[in-house]
Parts: C-alpha cells; structure tokens; sequence
C-alpha cells in the first residue's frame, strides 16, 4: 500500500461517485447564480428551438425506456431497472406535452410535473426488489404512460383548474417547491446508484443522469422564463438524455449481438443432431434389411438351423426350427433358452 492511501493491492481507488459529483454540481448551481445576477434581464424566446429541445428529449425517454423493457425481458438488467423505464416514460409523455404548448401556465405546470413525477420514480428504486419482480411488475411503464397521457390532455384542455405557476415576479412558489423536490427526489436517486456498485458502467451512468437532473430542478429556483438559467437547465437535461440513450442503445445492441450469436450456435447444434439422427436412422435401417436378408436366408434353407451367440444362447432361427419348436413345446428365441 502506498503512503498516500491511494493504492490497494496494486489498483487506484476509484472516488465515489457522490464525492465526485459534488465540486461539478456546485459549480453547476454558482453558475446559474452568477447567470442569473450578471445578466437578469437577458432573455432569449425562441418556442421552436425549445419545442425541439424539448421533443428531442421526451421522444430519447420513451426510447432508452422502451430499450430498458426490452432488456428486462432479457434478463439482463436488475428488476429495479422497471422503476427507471416508468419514470422515463413519465417525463419523456409530460415533456412532449410541455414542448408542444406555448409559454403559460400549462407550459410551467407540464414541465414542473414531468421533473416531479421523474424524480419520484426514480427514488421508488430504494424500494425493496421483491416489490417489482415478477411480469406484472414490468407492465408498469405502460399504466405510467397511459396515466401521463391522461394527465397531460386534461391539463392543455383544463388549464383554468391549474394552480398558479407564473406570475409577476416570475415563477411561483408552486412550481419552484414542485422543481426542487422533484430534483432532490432524482438526487435521492442518484445516490442509490452511485453506492449500488460505483465501478459498473450502468451505475455510473445513470448516477450521472440523475445528477443531471437533479441539479436541473434546483437551479430551477435561480431562473425565469427564456433567461440564460433557464436555458442552462434545459441544456443539462438534454445531454442527461443523450448520455443514457447513448449507453442502453449500445448496451441493446450487444445483447443482440449475443442473442444473435447464440442462435447461430443453436443452429449449428440443431443442424448437427438432425445429422446424427440421419446417420443413425440410415444405420438402424440398413442393419433392419441386413437382419431380413438374414432371415429369409435362414428360411431358404430346408434343415433346422438355429444361430447361437457366445453364451449358448439361441438368437435366431429359421422358420423350420420354429415349427419344430411349436410341436415339441420348446422355448423360442425370444426367451433367450440356452442350447444343450
């Protein structure tokens, strides 16, 4: 072991992931503040470049999610990993309904319920396993999309019923409580999986999705609509999406690759048996016509033949000998009688 404590057994440690994330977040978060005071008044409203945003990363949710569904059918990842695809298939709904409105109430309130309910489902992974194992636990990113679904159309066609969201001052108490619990909710998450197994490549990643995300909802409280914060958040969680979207399609794609190869495989051994079958069965019918030719052999004779293997025993007869056999009571071959 060296003298600094960094090398065990000939290996660098690691660091933990939550200490390392830790100096980036608050550099993340002074960042926004520092946006935020230095230029309060900057302001960037551009609907189609954020409903691109905003659509490109709700439609990376519903695919990494359809991806993990995939891989849990495979058995390739923890049943944990169903909490992860529902809360994808939560925000990446609620996010396409936020890109495809206006700036408003129902703008603020579709986002702000899309961080919540994707911190909150992702926090659900501290649950114990046995809660989501089983195939009626993995239909749950289907029951999450149909209820974001329905949740998104009443509040575009009900946005009166919509607590307040914006107002004067800018954000409202309600979306700014609704984005910082739902970011620590993601925090939470995070730390789930930065302590699971800190040097699995699915940890770390999705350690740093959460992180992301996480620290998105509370810069949250420094921001107001179209302003440079605003857009630092948005640009976090777009490359949160891309890192998790790059690791699962990659991740897919070698499960296929194994899949693939392990039918070839199969295949091959299929196609060796039904050889062997064919050999055999070829075998076992030309020793069947050996054995006829044989015996009709046998039965062209015209004297009592009987064939005797090398413990005396009678094998086979010719049809003659069978007669004899029938009028004088003695045993057939079948019975295995040895010769006198």
């Amino acid at each position: 072991m060296s003298t600094n404590g960094l090398l065990v057994a000939g290996r660098r440690r690691r660091p933990r992931p939550a200490i390392s994330f830790l100096l980036p977040g608050t550099m993340l978060v002074l960042a926004a503040i520092v946006i935020h005071r230095l230029v309060p008044d900057w302001r960037w409203a551009h609907h189609p470049f954020h409903s691109l945003i905003e659509g490109s990363g709700a439609f990376i949710a519903l695919i990494v999610a359809m991806l993990i569904s995939l891989l849990l059918h495979y058995q390739r990842l923890s049943p944990k990993m169903v909490w992860v695809a529902s809360a994808l298939v939560g925000m990446g709904v609620l996010d396409g309904f936020h890109a495809a409105t206006r700036a408003g109430q129902e703008f603020v309130w579709l986002h702000s319920a899309a961080t919540l309910v994707g911190g909150a489902l992702f926090a659900l992974v501290w649950l114990p396993r046995r809660l989501v194992e089983g195939s009626r636990a993995r239909a749950l990113p289907l029951w999450i999309g149909a209820a974001a679904v329905v949740f998104g159309t009443v509040s575009i066609v009900y946005p009166t019923s919509l607590p307040v969201m914006v107002n004067d001052a800018g954000f409202s108490g309600t979306a700014r409580f609704t984005n910082i619990f739902g970011g620590l909710c993601f925090l939470v998450a995070g730390a789930f999986f930065a302590l699971r197994d800190k040097h699995r490549t699915e940890s770390l990643v999705l350690t740093n999705h959460c992180f992301l995300f996480g620290i998105s909802g509370i810069i949250f409280e420094f921001s107001v609509l179209w302003d440079g914060s605003w857009w630092l958040w948005h640009f976090l969680r777009f490359v949160a999406y891309l890192v998790i979207l790059y690791y699962f399609f990659f991740l897919f794609n070698g499960t296929n690759r194994e899949l693939a190869k392990a039918n070839a495989e199969l295949r091959e051994h299929r196609d060796h048996l039904g050889d062997l079958v064919k050999e055999r069965t070829f075998a076992l019918s030309e020793a069947k016509a050996a054995k006829r030719f044989v015996q009709s052999t046998l039965d062209a004779l015209k004297s009592n033949i009987a064939i005797l293997d090398e413990t005396g025993t009678i094998i086979a007869v010719n049809l003659l000998w069978q007669r004899f056999a029938a009028r004088s009571g003695f045993a057939g071959p079948n019975f295995g009688v040895g010769a006198n």
